[in-house]
């Protein structure tokens, strides 16, 4: 009987933390992650890469629409169905450069990242953010906080993080006199619907959406293991000043303990009553089409319920196109009992403000980006500094001489100005640009911060500043260290890939993390990093957030300036931005400036128009969820895909992934049969004719489980973009377990062998005739996949087109010859059993006439079947690639297709990680005489004589000793690491008869016949997983992302040359283009010189290709015995 303990062992360890990605070994994953709250069972993804549950798109409040339109949230802490699909985020809410089908005004929804396994007594620290967006744009969704959660880990210190969505422009924050009114004496203010706004408390209704969600983590975060009394909200920008309103109130003492603040405070914001917006209220009515007749009748709520969403966007675009300001919906005075009861400072001045500790902190040119390229002459910028603080608190000739006063401290000095330390420098623009940059940063940011963590040390609150002052290469010169651009560095994708932006990215996670969970920054835990100074009336000092000089500096830059502003808060603290024509600014993220975003990227294929996602995180457009082919349900099951290069709808919304496909873990909802769909990253704003090369992803998961969703290609994009070589990457989802690769002989005579083969054709081909529509070159596509991916893509190269598709491939830890290579019909109880658990055609199951049952089945017996079949396979992959026979995409065993010279003859990579075989080995006792047996068993039938075989086996055990010294994870020398001595020695066998003979022999084959060929071994170690796997299968893929399993510099640096490597041979068919990060040359493999590139961060080097020569050479000369199959049955 063959032994199967790898799958439960396996699964052990992964429910434990200790592993798991979807690649290969996927066939153990557990189930989705599911909570339970009330009498709902919420369930949510499994972000394997990172090993972490991720619940999104959860109501916290009724959809507020209709008769709930511009009222507070009604909070929504439990929910009335028994289950809730909780494995994407919500839509965000309505704002421009959308639709009500890409956006909704059904967004207040709340997501949860936390690390994976967690036990149910787990209370771990929470992190809580707000984004920004001008109040007018943004959404939770392009935040992920997976970078940070991982971190929190590897440091010893997890914590969950949370974000959200909130209503934003007049939706949010109304405006106008109706919206100030109160009505004292009112019988049932809440349920009349033609009150007026006040008396509903419809201002500042953002706000309240923030204090909802936070509620409803008080309420929640329990179930998902979350401490709901060690919550630190943090934001940037408008979400840092909605955060820093909410200090205002020390009520907010009861929803958390401490508090982050990037590039914003209270007074930051624009501090005047809703009465002095009435224009911009009423320009928003006016759009409306049904209520435009109301817009000046001061009565508008009651028609404004009733309108639809199309129409409420409408008005949102009309109001904010021709707001007389920069952002003309924001947080408002709302007088006595509101959120915002009068101007931050004289609040301040009261001491009436939380006592909660908190990190406060700015960039060192905020003002560039807010800064017009024209009327920058004297009088130009009097007139609108005067403007925008108008109606003035004071009176006008103060207003005036305060205004003369400010100009004679900021001369026009190019030298002075922003961005600072540039000297003379003007960019090429008119010289009174920086001296107003400087004027709006130090207004608008650094006067506000410096005000703010002085007062609140005074009062003996426990803060720290930082002044964020890294480079930015890739950004415009004249923006500088522009406002928004640490953003990038806290969430774990620096901006540029220098040692120096990795290096302070990960400190500045380890410092905010530290912060969350200790309310210290300086935990000694992560990252050596600098120690930094508690800010105090004595010791006035801040952390300069530097990646090559991260050191304490006085809070002291600009005193005679920045103390001048501070004297006059009647003046200067009443306002936020200067009223100027940003929009002549290049400059945009979903920060405080996102309401200047163009509209979502849209691409016309014959007369459909596809609208994606605008990546403004990553200055990148997203297109997914495209159907490539026809959905395979009904007739067209178990059929090969039915191409589907053109649509029929006019509009199409790609503004999300399509669901997976139909796998153990999920149900028809979270995962579904209608799966074949494919997706596009892209840099944004390219050209019509721009042709860009492809990178054309396919997912491992042992051809059981995976999902394009779970890989977000934007950091390969933008490094690609900033090493001046720009890519598209594109992905896919294809069939997968009995759906992909049915088995059996009913399946080989209906030709319906290796369809998920078939759908990775379909998906390339689709490339063929859509990809230039999105600024990509079909001539220049490079396949590449790891594991399961990697084998089915070398599949291609045997007996495919693929010539015709691609000009070139990656191959990680994968090779034809890695697959079984047996025929359909070895397979026929697994078939079966897939039969036997669809209940509708169970008494089929060993008729042989299965296929019409089958195709009028519904999804949820499918997925019945499937399970059945997976957990009763008598081997470890049960559906995987299988000889087709003549004129099939796999007609022999790959070492006769090699021998014969019969495959594509196109530029691959090819490589393997030092330990592929631990993954794969159980951790029982296996004896001498059981290894034997199970060799034997695993490539039974043999293609040779039994007795072959079984002294072949007899060889391949003397070559491999029971010595741990000698096993895997290799290098470990004679730690057994608690386990059976035999399991390092098994490790060893099963990773080179697996993987590492296989990429030997194919790149061998392929370079002497000319083809050019580079190869590598990943031996980066992994100080994060369990050491008796070693540098395992699939340990690679995280690197190639851009998201290293632990952030030392080493795995850091690693994963930038690696990225650097990957994009360079994808559009230069070389990995040494010369540009990007300084790099080892990597040399092309050929007969006279097998080397392989060893990828390590501490000694990426040249090694020669010959290790364990002798081992692999034995299995190498006997393919007709080790060249059909894949994994030992154990």
């Amino acid at each position: 009987m063959v032994v199967r303990s790898f799958l439960d062992t396996q699964l052990a360890q992964m429910l434990s933390g200790a592993l798991y990605l979807l690649t290969l070994a996927a066939a153990a994953t557990a189930a989705a992650p599911q909570v339970k709250i009330g009498g709902t069972t919420f369930t949510g993804r499994d972000v394997t890469l990172f090993k972490q549950d991720f619940f999104g798109g959860i109501p916290f409040a009724e959809p507020p629409l209709g008769n709930l339109r511009l009222r507070p949230p009604v909070l929504k802490t439990r929910l009335q169905q028994k289950t809730f699909d909780a494995s994407n985020f919500g839509k965000g809410c309505l704002q421009v450069g959308g639709t009500p089908t890409t956006f909704s005004e059904d967004c207040l929804t709340i997501n949860v990242f936390r690390p994976s396994g967690l036990p149910s007594t787990a209370r771990l620290p929470v992190l809580f953010w707000t984004y920004g967006g001008g109040f007018q744009d943004g959404e939770s969704s392009i935040y992920n906080g997976s970078a940070i959660v991982a971190q929190s880990v590897a440091r010893g210190t997890p914590l969950v993080y949370v974000n959200f969505n909130y209503r934003l422009g007049p939706l949010g924050f109304p405006q106008g006199q109706e919206g100030t009114v109160t009505i004292v004496q009112s019988p049932s203010p809440i349920s009349d619907p033609v009150r007026t706004a006040d008396d509903k408390k419809a201002l500042n209704l953002a706000l309240k959406d923030q204090l909802a969600a936070l509620e409803w983590v008080q309420a929640n975060i329990g179930f998902f293991g979350g401490d709901k009394t060690k919550v630190t909200v943090f934001g940037q920008s408008a979400g840092a000043i909605m955060t820093a309103i909410l200090f205002l109130n020390p009520s907010i003492e009861k929803l958390a303990r401490g508090a982050i603040f990037e590039s914003g405070s209270a007074a930051t914001a624009l501090e005047f009553p809703a009465s002095r917006r009435e224009v911009d209220w009423q320009n928003f009515v006016a759009g409306v089409p049904s209520c435009a007749s109301l817009a000046t009748s001061g009565k508008t709520f009651d028609c404004l319920r009733h309108a639809n969403s199309t129409e409420i966007l409408s008005g949102l675009v009309d109001a904010i196109n021709n707001a007389d300001e920069l952002f003309g919906f924001d947080p408002t005075i709302d007088g006595p009992g509101g959120l915002f009861p009068d101007i931050a400072s004289r609040i301040l001045k009261t001491g009436k403000f939380a006592k909660l500790p908190f990190i406060a902190g700015t960039n060192l040119d905020e003002g560039t980006i807010f800064t017009p390229t024209t009327g920058l002459t004297q009088d130009d910028i009097r007139a609108n500094i005067i403007a925008s603080y108008s109606p003035p608190l004071v009176d006008p000739a103060v207003l005036a001489a305060t205004a003369d006063r400010l100009l004679e401290l900021y001369p026009d000095d190019p030298s002075e100005g922003s961005p600072f330390g540039t000297g003379v420098s003007t960019f090429g623009l008119p010289s009174g640009f920086k001296r107003e940059a400087a004027i709006q940063g130090d207004l608008s940011f650094h006067s506000q911060r410096r005000s703010w963590i002085q007062t609140a040390s005074r009062a003996g609150v426990k803060t720290f500043g930082y002044l964020f002052t890294q480079p930015q290469p890739n950004g415009d010169p004249a923006d500088g260290v522009a406002h928004g651009s640490e953003v990038f560095f806290v969430y774990g994708v620096p901006s540029d890939q220098s040692p120096s932006s990795l290096h302070l990215s990960s400190i500045m996670i380890d410092y905010w993390v530290s912060f969350a969970t200790s309310l210290d920054p300086n935990d000694g835990k992560g990252n050596p990093r600098p120690l930094w100074p508690q800010y105090t009336p004595a010791n006035e000092v801040l952390l300069q957030l530097n990646g090559d000089n991260t050191t304490t500096i006085p809070d002291d830059y600009r005193k005679e300036q920045i103390d001048f502003i501070n004297s006059d808060p009647t003046v200067f603290h009443h306002r936020r931005g200067l009223n100027l024509q940003m929009l002549l600014r290049p400059f945009c993220l979903f920060t405080l400036i996102a309401g200047v975003l163009g509209a979502a990227p849209q691409v016309k294929i014959g007369a459909t128009t596809f609208t994606g996602r605008d990546v403004t995180l990553f200055k990148q457009d997203f297109f997914g969820g495209i159907p490539f082919a026809e959905p395979p349900l009904g007739n067209l099951r178990l059929k090969p895909p039915v191409l589907k290069t053109r649509l029929t709808d006019k509009t199409f919304d790609a503004s999300n992934f399509g669901k997976g496909c139909l796998q153990p873990g999920g149900t028809p909802t979270t995962f579904s049969e209608d799966c074949l769909t494919i997706n596009v990253f892209r840099p944004s704003g390219l050209p019509k004719n721009a042709r860009l090369p492809v990178l054309f992803w396919t997912y491992g998961g042992g051809f059981q489980q995976g999902a394009s969703s779970i890989y977000n290609g934007s950091a390969i994009v933008a490094q690609s973009v900033a090493r001046g070589t720009p890519l598209i990457y594109v992905n896919f989802n294809y069939r997968l377990g009995p759906l992909g690769f049915p088995q059996g002989q009913e399946a080989d005579d209906k030709k319906a062998l290796n369809l998920a083969l078939k759908d990775q054709l379909a998906a390339l081909e689709w490339v063929q005739a859509n990809i230039e529509f999105f600024g990509g070159d079909k001539k220049k596509v490079t396949a590449f996949g790891e594991s399961a991916g990697a084998i089915m893509t070398a599949v291609l190269f045997l007996n495919s087109p693929i010539d015709k598709l691609a000009r070139a491939a990656i191959f990680e830890s994968g090779s034809a010859a890695t697959a079984l290579e047996f025929n359909a019909a070895r397979r026929e109880v697994d078939w079966q059993n897939f039969v036997a658990g669809v209940p509708s055609c169970a008494s089929l199951a060993t008729s042989g006439k299965t296929f019409d049952c089958l195709r009028n089945a519904n999804s949820t017996e499918m997925l019945s079947g499937v399970i059945n079949a997976i957990n009763n396979a008598n081997e470890l992959f049960g559906f995987d690639p299988t000889i087709d026979g003549p004129g099939g995409l796999f007609p022999d065993i790959a070492s006769t297709f090699l021998k014969r010279g019969h495959f594509a003859k196109l530029p691959f990579i090819a490589g393997t990680n030092l330990d592929e075989g631990t993954v794969f080995t159980p951790r029982t006792s296996l004896t001498q005489d059981d290894l034997r047996a199970d060799i034997i068993a695993s490539y039974s039938p043999p293609l040779v004589d039994p007795a072959v075989l079984q002294a072949t086996a007899d060889k391949l055990l003397e070559l491999y000793p029971d010595d741990p010294a000698q096993g895997s994870p290799f290098g470990t020398g004679a730690s057994t690491f608690g386990l059976p001595s035999g399991f390092k020695r098994d490790a060893a066998i099963q990773g080179d008869l697996s993987f590492q003979s296989q990429r030997r022999s194919w790149i061998q084959t392929a370079s002497r016949a000319g083809v050019k060929t580079f190869g590598y071994l990943f031996t980066q170690p992994q100080p994060d997983s369990d050491p008796s796997i070693g540098v395992f299968h699939g340990s690679e893929v995280v690197f190639v992302y851009g998201a290293p399993s632990d952030p030392s510099p080493s795995a850091l640096h690693l994963s930038s040359i690696m990225i650097d490597y990957w994009v360079s041979f994808a559009t230069s068919l070389d990995p040494n283009d010369g540009k990007g990060n300084a790099r080892p040359n990597w040399p092309q493999y050929t007969p006279s010189n097998e080397v392989l590139l060893q990828l390590n961060g501490d000694n990426t080097t040249t090694i020669p290709d010959d290790y364990r020569k002798e081992q692999i050479d034995f299995i190498n000369s006997e393919p007709t015995v080790f060249h059909h199959r894949r994994a030992l049955k154990i």
